[in-house]
């Protein structure tokens, strides 16, 4: 009898560990696949990633080399770039009512905003995302409110936004993917 309590109060730990270690091995990979793969179908435009690792146990991740592309119809080589993003949350806090960041930085950020007749890219890519998440709206009720049964979002905590390094650039259709470059201010924000 002490042998069948046994075998599942070991398996099932060993198993769940087993899953936590593959889990973290193959991360990294599942990001980059899923953002080339989802972001594209998303925003309809080409979507590359250069590197993301993630660290599980202690919550620190970062993608390098970002680049979201434009719609069919603009000049310029795409319309979002980022060179790094690096995000530190508290693990633990995950699993509280509070999630806590303790840094965010965008490092190197470069938005591209191009103008023609039919609008700007910027703007066409936030159509297309509104589009496809149109479908997660259908969820709510008539009166705004979540259907029963599904939790509340959780409050979010954050220590330190740091942007720099960035810039935009303007361009009109006319301009054949030539660009006016703005440099970007630093900015910091703490305690969010």
């Amino acid at each position: 009898m002490m042998n069948i309590i046994k075998i599942p109060l070991i398996a099932i730990p060993s198993i769940i560990l087993i899953v936590f270690v593959f889990f973290s091995l193959f991360i990294n990979t599942i990001v980059k696949k899923s953002v080339e793969s989802f972001g594209p179908k998303i925003t309809q435009t080409p979507v590359n990633l250069q590197k993301v690792k993630i660290s599980l146990l202690s919550g620190h991740s970062e993608i390098r080399g970002l680049v979201i592309g434009n719609p069919e119809g603009f000049h310029t080589d795409s319309a979002l770039k980022f060179d790094t993003i690096v995000i530190d949350i508290s693990p633990i806090s995950i699993f509280s009512d509070k999630v806590i960041i303790r840094d965010i930085l965008i490092d190197g950020p470069e938005i591209t905003y191009e103008t023609s007749v039919e609008g700007s890219n910027v703007g066409k890519i936030k159509k297309n995302i509104e589009s496809f998440s149109s479908s997660s709206r259908s969820q709510t009720n008539e009166s705004g409110e979540l259907p029963t049964g599904q939790k509340e979002t959780k409050q979010v905590q954050i220590d330190t936004f740091l942007l720099q390094n960035g810039k935009i650039r303007l361009s009109a259709k006319l301009l054949q993917g030539k660009t006016l470059d703005i440099p970007l201010t630093k900015v910091q924000l703490n305690d969010i």
